[in-house]
């Protein structure tokens, strides 16, 4: 009796040594999550998540979506429709699409050989159409952060910078990002929407890449990147008007490489420098990171591109417009612990790109990349070349 009254004795105290090991533990987890979550340290020495700077610019400057707002076409549009007089048509399943503003020109002479006079000429006029889509981003939180949001803000120790400010509220923080991500996804979308592709980044939209892939907007081959542009030379002579010529920045970087002034310190013909700029009989190349470059394959794509005949509609300005969002749509859960709701804000934009004239607009494929321009070279870069994000 007494060794198994003493063996009882042991094994409760080996029991009572486990659970104060487990005890031990789980206290010295609770003060770890304590630390990690009032952001206080063992010695009180708080972080400071102000300390910190961006990996990279903020990629929110487009220069070719700037430009084709400019247009002289994109401002027809615009004007009718602030006054309310924008050309639309329905189609039969109800796609809605804009008439672009007409392209006039007069017919060819009348056959007068034999008569004493001539005859006037006609005018005539054609123009394309393209669909309206809308663009949309949705952020939802639910109603317990959306009311925290409302009322807590920014301190001076927060992770403060581009994207936050300190004294803002959160609720304000995150209508910042939303406008800046929209404006990011709108600009990419403009450029190289089209009607049967969506990636992460891009939409089903009336983009400019859904004209230019067209059969009817000529193209050439670029392997010769100065016999390519006198090519294309020819084309501005007849033509006329004025132009602009779009590629990325590394395209850009090997036209710079391919015009080299002589000993003489003359440029090729047609071809002049202003400080970074680059221009071709008076038209800017100009770089901009959403014109698809092929790193891999070491090759760039020059779009020639012309104000006269191709335009953008938008219904608002890339960050929209407050009219254009849809504020606090709620949806209720059953989630008790995060308010039973869920709210959303909801912004807007709808738009397309159009052209009139085909012809004023050209397509320089298979350009090669300079030498030192290759996979190789920009390891570990290439979401800087490929931009997915507003800060990669």
């Amino acid at each position: 009796m007494v060794l198994e009254v003493n063996q009882a004795i042991v094994n409760e105290s080996l029991q009572t040594e486990q659970v104060m090991e487990q005890l031990s533990s789980t206290v010295d987890v609770i003060v770890d999550n304590i630390e990690k979550y009032t952001n206080a340290a063992r010695y009180g020495k708080g972080n400071n998540y102000a300390l910190n700077n961006l990996r990279t610019a903020v990629q929110n400057q487009f220069p070719l979506v700037d430009w084709l707002l400019s247009t002289s076409l994109s401002q027809m549009i615009e004007n009718a429709w602030q006054n309310g007089s924008l050309p639309t048509v329905t189609d039969e399943d109800g796609n809605v699409y804009l008439k672009a503003p007409l392209n006039v020109f007069t017919t060819p002479p009348k056959d007068t050989k034999g008569e004493c006079c001539w005859l006037p000429f006609d005018i005539a006029a054609c123009g394309g159409k393209a669909p309206i889509n809308i663009l949309c981003l949705k952020d939802c939180v639910d109603m317990l952060n959306h009311l925290l949001d409302r009322k807590l803000k920014v301190q001076s120790n927060d992770l403060i910078g581009f994207f936050k400010q300190a004294g803002q509220t959160y609720e304000e923080v995150r209508d910042f990002m939303n406008r800046e991500s929209m404006a990011f996804y709108t600009a990419n979308t403009i450029v190289n929407g089209q009607l049967d592709v969506t990636t992460p980044i891009l939409k089903k939209f009336h983009g400019l890449m859904e004209i230019l892939k067209r059969p009817e907007v000529f193209k050439m081959q670029g392997t010769n990147i100065l016999a390519a542009f006198d090519s294309i030379g020819y084309r501005m002579d007849v033509l006329g008007g004025s132009f602009i010529f779009a590629a990325h920045p590394l395209t850009v970087a090997s036209i710079k490489n391919a015009i080299r002034p002589n000993r003489y310190g003359i440029l090729p013909d047609g071809w002049t420098i202003n400080g970074e700029s680059i221009f071709y009989k008076g038209a800017q190349v100009l770089p901009d990171k959403t014109v698809p470059v092929d790193v891999e394959n070491g090759t760039g794509v020059i779009w020639q591109l012309s104000g006269e005949s191709v335009g953008v509609f938008l219904g608002t300005t890339l960050r929209p417009a407050e009219d254009y969002i849809i504020r606090n749509q709620f949806t209720t859960t059953n989630d008790v612990n995060k308010g039973c709701a869920t709210e959303c804000d909801i912004y807007y934009n709808l738009g397309s790109v159009v052209t009139n004239n085909v012809a004023r607009l050209a397509v320089i494929t298979d350009v090669p990349l300079a030498a030192g321009i290759n996979a190789y070279s920009l390891a570990n870069l290439l979401d800087r070349v490929y931009v997915e994000t507003l800060a990669p």
